[in-house]
This record gives C-alpha cells, structure tokens and sequence, in this order.
C-alpha cells in the first residue's frame, strides 16, 4: 500500500430487527430454531422475557416475510403439531 493511499473503514450497518412470534425458551431450542433453520432464514433470535421462560422471537426485517412463510408451511404439513408459538 501507497503511503499516500488511505484506509477506508465503512461502520457495520445495523439492522432493523421486528417482533416474529411469541414462544418458550424451550420450543425455540428444540424446533422453531432448527424449522426456521432449514427453511434458510437468517438473522433471528429469542429474546427472553423479564421472568419466567417465555420470550419472543426477533428477527432482521428483509428475512420476516420468509420466516412467516416457513412458519406457516411448517403448520399446514404438521397440523397435529401443538401450538409452539403464538
């Protein structure tokens, strides 16, 4: 590098993050976060209420539309399925 060249360092981008679904901690861990998974959605995760085990799922607001869809897919294949989010 040319002493007169400089470096451009560009800051990180945040990303605006929304509300998917309300679930436990526990159906987060063992399926919604292997469903939403392999349906190749990124950029999620739980955040846990205050008390109790119960939280909410975030997620980056351009993959929301693709974890809907995911969400919904996994209950038409699966209707027996309990509830695991609301």
């Amino acid at each position: 590098m040319n002493k007169k060249e400089k470096m451009v360092i560009i800051p990180p981008v945040k990303k605006e993050m929304v509300t998917l679904v309300k679930t436990s901690y526990h159906y987060y861990r063992n399926w919604i976060k292997s469903i939403l998974s392999e349906g190749a959605v990124k950029d999620f995760k739980f955040l846990k209420d205050k008390t109790g085990w119960n939280g909410t799922i975030i997620i980056s607001k351009i993959e929301i539309e693709k974890a809907r869809f995911v969400l919904k897919d996994f209950k038409l294949i699966n209707p027996d399925i309990i509830e695991l989010w609301w």
